[in-house]
């Protein structure tokens, strides 16, 4: 099993059941605000949704094993990104508990060092 493919596509899964819950409930109960909050994590948290499983599909390629390390790493660096931009947020919304988004800037940060790592792995030499 490819487990970084496979928590990609959960993710995927949760952020359309989370996309459903707002606009059919939480939309009637959170302020603009709460909801627009909601709209940039779920943004977030689709797109690296999509971008975790493309990793993972690219580790069933035969790649270097240099290259296919690095690629594990960013799949999971992007995974943990997600978890805390998106749901420190979602969480903010559903208990209207600000300090779940202290660690909202944590998770961008790690989301911005996936990007850097990605970057980083297109200069992996092929041997």
């Amino acid at each position: 099993m490819n487990l970084i493919m496979f928590v990609g596509a959960f993710l995927g899964l949760m952020a359309i059941g989370m996309g459903a819950y707002t606009d059919h409930v939480l939309s009637k109960i959170a302020d603009p605000v709460i909801m627009m909050m909601v709209g940039t994590a779920l943004h977030y948290h689709l797109f690296h949704s999509v971008l975790v499983v493309s990793i993972g599909l690219s580790l069933f390629m035969p790649i270097p094993n240099k290259l296919y390390g690095c690629l594990k790493v960013c799949g999971w660096v992007f995974i943990v990104g997600i978890l805390l931009f998106s749901f420190s947020i979602y969480l903010r919304a559903m208990t209207g508990i600000r300090e779940f988004t202290n660690v909202t800037p944590l998770g961008g940060i790690i989301l911005m060092m996936g990007w850097g790592l990605l970057a980083w792995t297109s200069f992996s030499k092929k041997r």
